[in-house]
């Protein structure tokens, strides 16, 4: 079956140089997309390149449609083209390796740290380790840092009242001439840190100040500020079990007696009795003032 003859007098064998250009722009367009494709859905071959095929195939002639006609599809064409290659040479190699900031840091993560007296040299050596093997790095060559990075581990109801004062004593350092720079910063914390958890005898003596501490010449004031420092360096915390038990030990029987009969509600937390006991003695002093 023939295909329809061209209009003009031209054969198929007497085609202008610029239809002898096109078509083979055409039939290479072909041959450059055929096979498989890495995209999905596949380029849609071209009308023209069809065309001809089923032309050759049949042993007819073929009428070449004006360049007007048919520019468009190869644009498209080569547009699809320069899609699918473009796609294939921006995806990622499966080996490809994530970018880096330089600035992670090596080796594990030092486990947290809750007060277990236990484990103190072991979290304190650990670190130590850690910061050595990134001593380049800022978290650890600026030694305010280091500290406020070390700080962030010790958490926990025992610990969580002393790491907050720790951080709070490198703040107030910074305002009084001391740079993020000063050695002192991590020498005073690792001391502080050592003498409350590391050193067995300071923490007995701690304990030991806290069981014998007694409120003495009528001062509530003095009491209560002491009383809760050693707390915070024995370990112990406000809600903990015991320590109300050793507030009260440490106030006159006199004082706790008034409290009883005074309150409408019995205090029964640490909190409670200390404000209840504050009240109380004031009371007391200006009773004692007008007898």
């Amino acid at each position: 079956m023939a295909l329809a003859q061209p209009e003009s007098a031209y054969t198929l064998g007497h085609r202008t140089p610029v239809h002898k250009e096109f078509l083979a722009g055409a039939l290479h367009q072909v041959a450059s997309l055929k096979g498989k494709q890495t995209l999905t859905p596949e380029p849609k071959e071209p009308v023209l390149a069809t065309t001809i095929l089923q032309s050759t195939l049949a042993g007819g002639t073929f009428k070449l449609p004006t360049l007007e006609t048919q520019l468009p599809e190869l644009y498209m064409a080569l547009a699809m083209s320069a899609e699918a290659n473009t796609t294939i040479m921006t995806q990622n190699p499966p080996d490809a390796l994530a970018p880096s900031n330089g600035n992670s840091l090596l080796g594990s993560l030092p486990k947290s740290f809750d007060g277990n007296r236990d484990i103190a040299k072991e979290f304190i050596h650990f670190y130590k380790r850690w910061w050595r093997l990134n001593d380049k790095k800022p978290a650890f060559k600026i030694l305010y840092k280091r500290v406020a990075l070390c700080i962030s581990y010790i958490h926990g109801k025992k610990v969580k009242d002393w790491a907050d004062d720790q951080q709070e004593a490198m703040d107030k350092k910074l305002t009084s001439g001391y740079t993020w720079l000063d050695e002192e910063l991590w020498e005073d914390f690792a001391k502080s840190f050592n003498d409350t958890f590391t050193d067995i005898a300071a923490g007995v003596k701690v304990e030991n100040e806290l069981q014998t501490l007694r409120m003495k010449d009528g001062n509530i004031d003095t009491y209560i500020a002491t009383f809760k420092k050693l707390l915070k360096e024995a370990g112990y915390t406000e809600n903990e079990q015991g320590t109300l038990k050793m507030f009260k030990s440490g106030l006159p029987g006199g004082l706790n007696i008034c409290i009883i009969n005074n309150s409408l509600t019995l205090p029964n937390t640490l909190k409670s009795w200390i404000e209840a006991a504050h009240q109380q003695q004031l009371k007391y002093l200006q009773t004692k003032e007008y007898s």
